[in-house]
């Protein structure tokens, strides 16, 4: 079929699509070329999320059993800081982003009263028996108040993060002295 017969047998040009059809007169062809699959966008794509996350299985999991968290922590320092330079931008055009929707809304922001941070931290803080034992023996020692014991406490996962000190000194108040036959049994136990 030449251009001019294909032109008017098919007035609206070609649509494709299940219910879309085109007249190539009797003895027409047609022929649908089509990228192979290794280089649809769509395998690209797949490859790159898999590559996101071994690095990000990295730098959640531990190499071997003998390894210690803070050798990971060194051997994944670089990727760390590529984070952490990451968290901090977005952070940053975030906190910028949330000031204009002051401008917008109030006339002038408060830029000294808005906080906003992504946690930086890829690592699970978890204290040790050994750092609980420090901290208090700092608090002891007068070096740290019980408040920063305390926020350390709840950093490191001891102490729930949604509980104030305030909380906390409210239970302590109301619990009875501790005795050297105290059990924590309760009354009802002789």
């Amino acid at each position: 079929i030449n251009a001019d017969d294909f032109a008017k047998l098919n007035p609206n040009g070609i649509h494709i699509g299940s219910t879309r059809g085109f007249n190539l007169g009797k003895s027409g062809d047609a022929k649908l070329v089509q990228a192979t699959e290794s280089q649809l966008a769509r395998t690209l794509l797949k490859d790159k999320e898999e590559q996101m996350l071994m690095i990000g299985a990295r730098i959640v999991q531990k190499a071997g059993g003998a390894e210690t968290a803070e050798a990971v922590r060194i051997r994944y320092s670089s990727d760390n800081s590529v984070l952490g330079t990451i968290a901090g931008n977005v952070s940053e055009a975030l906190k910028r982003a949330i000031l204009d929707a002051e401008r917008f809304m109030m006339g002038e922001p408060d830029e000294d009263g808005t906080v906003f941070w992504l946690n930086q931290s890829f690592f699970d803080e978890t204290m040790t028996a050994q750092d609980i034992l420090a901290q208090v023996q700092l608090w002891q020692q007068g070096i740290i108040a019980k408040s920063d014991l305390r926020t350390n406490l709840r950093q490191g996962g001891v102490i729930e993060a949604d509980r104030t000190d305030e909380l906390i000194d409210d239970e302590l108040a109301e619990q009875p002295p501790v005795t050297g036959n105290d059990t924590g049994g309760g009354e009802d136990e002789q």
